[in-house]
């Protein structure tokens, strides 16, 4: 099972069922989730979540991990450029349910996505 896209999820996760089944779901389709890692985090959420949450290591080999995922300046100019583009500077509450922000919004995941060169999640 190594090397395969893993999502690392609390335990609480399987506690809903909404959750859980959302999880299923990803790691059942074609995207990019493979497999699911349940880790127990109560202990370190109840202490506040400081250095007992340090516990939790995930070693990524940058010559292992997806090129899409690794950033660097250039990536970094894409995505500002995108943002700059894209994103309003404000949402106002009442704007949420405009068909026309909410049209704006998915145009703004697409071209994030392609940025990032994720279209097939779009």
């Amino acid at each position: 099972m190594k090397n395969k896209p893993t999502l690392i999820v609390p335990s609480e996760a399987r506690d809903t069922s909404s959750v859980w089944n959302w999880i299923e779901r990803h790691v059942a389709g074609n995207g990019p989730i493979r497999r699911v890692e349940v880790v127990d985090v109560r202990q370190s959420m109840a202490n506040g979540g400081g250095p007992a949450c340090l516990r939790l290591r995930v070693v990524a080999d940058p010559a292992t991990v997806d090129q899409r995922f690794l950033v660097d300046g250039d990536k970094l100019d894409q995505l500002a450029e995108v943002i700059e583009r894209y994103w309003p500077e404000q949402i106002h509450h009442e704007e949420l349910q405009e068909p026309a922000l909410i049209a704006e919004m998915e145009r703004a995941r697409v071209a994030l996505l392609e940025t990032l060169q994720l279209a097939e999640l779009a």
